[in-house]
């Protein structure tokens, strides 16, 4: 049997693939590409140190020669591993700096709609 496939040489497989809900496991420099495209990320605690140190790599205690899969499966599920909640608080804190900003932006938009309404300059 052949198969002959033509994609677009931009598209890649995971382009439309929702990255919430894909586990990536890996230990070494071949899976470094697969952690880059933002799943969900853990590697076992014999992983190399590089992996280990990457930001979106969540390190679970279990080594590949443990029950890793089962390991990693459960913390899929339950999101419960302190360097996920450590992520997860960093991320809600960038959220929430982000949204104070955007409450001052606001704030200083409306000061100035009122100084111009006071002015006559109104605007709808």
């Amino acid at each position: 049997m052949s198969v002959l496939e033509i994609i677009n040489k931009e598209q890649e497989r995971g382009n439309y693939i929702n990255r919430k809900e894909v586990l990536a496991l890996g230990d070494s420099g071949n899976d470094e590409p697969m952690f880059e495209k933002g799943f969900q990320s853990l590697c076992p605690s014999n992983a190399r140190e590089d992996i280990k140190k990457l930001e979106n790599v969540i390190e679970l205690n279990e080594t590949n020669n443990e029950p890793f899969i089962r390991a990693a499966i459960d913390n899929f599920q339950t999101k419960t591993t302190p360097k996920y909640q450590e992520w997860l608080d960093k991320e809600l804190s960038t959220v929430d700096r982000w949204l104070a900003k955007a409450k001052k932006i606001s704030q200083k938009i409306l000061i100035e709609l009122k100084k111009q309404n006071q002015q006559g300059n109104v605007f709808y």
